[in-house]
């Protein structure tokens, strides 16, 4: 009986390092946000980066979808602006996902997935899929 539990568990070991990155696929193909405002037409600017030091990573203007690569702990700033309507500036977050949290509980083998998932993105996915934001108009 516990040779059965042994290797059962070593299948699983073995098998569930870089499981992120099977299951989800490899974050080195962008995450896809669709960006829409009201009134569309708005213009948006994706920033990137930290401490000050962000800089425009992507353009375009309402309704369009943002092809955006993820990496757990790095989020963007999204400002909309439209000639005679206020700007809004909203945020993507960067979450790990639950295969990871997984691949951290087993020792070793588990970390060296981890590993891998992180590199390559897989641990992460970016909240929200959608943003919609309602532009207020100024007099």
């Amino acid at each position: 009986m516990k040779r059965k539990y042994s290797f059962f568990l070593l299948f699983l070991v073995l098998f569930l390092s870089g499981c992120a990155d099977l299951a989800k696929g490899s974050r080195l193909v962008p995450q896809t946000i669709r960006i829409d405002s009201i009134p569309s037409g708005a213009n948006v600017n994706i920033l990137s980066g930290s401490w000050g030091r962000k800089e425009t990573i992507f353009k375009c203007q309402t309704p369009c979808h943002a092809p955006l690569k993820t990496h757990y702990g790095e989020g963007f700033s999204v400002r909309f602006d439209k000639e005679g309507y206020g700007t809004v500036i909203t945020n993507i977050i960067s979450k790990e996902s639950g295969w990871c949290f997984i691949e951290k509980l087993i020792p070793i083998i588990g970390w060296i997935g981890y590993a891998s998932d992180e590199m390559s993105g897989a641990c992460s996915t970016l909240i929200p899929r959608h943003i919609k934001v309602i532009l207020e108009k100024q007099e």
